[in-house]
């Protein structure tokens, strides 16, 4: 989740999967939406993501409304991945 927001389309994207249709072609099936915003309003509830909002203005340059550009990690959720990633490496390493 580096750099710019992620939504739930990319992460649908990445989740994806081939299905095999028989003789015919592969054909790639995307992951379900519902798991992954149910996921994604978890982790924002308990603080470890966030959501980008952008500003979007008018031709007068007046600010109409804000709108999502996807979410981001936090701080705090940057710590936890890091903690956890550290206790993984140290224990595969004993």
């Amino acid at each position: 989740m580096k750099g710019k927001g992620i939504g739930v389309a990319t992460l649908r994207r990445h989740y994806s999967s081939k299905k095999r249709n028989g003789v015919l072609k592969n054909h790639t099936k995307i992951a379900t939406g519902k798991i992954i915003r149910y996921c994604l309003k978890e982790l924002q509830r308990l603080g470890l993501i966030e959501t980008i909002e952008i500003k979007v203005e008018d031709d007068a340059g007046k600010v109409e409304n804000l709108c999502s550009a996807g979410r981001r990690c936090t701080k705090r959720g940057k710590m936890d991945l890091d903690r956890i990633a550290a206790n993984i490496y140290h224990a595969k390493n004993q």
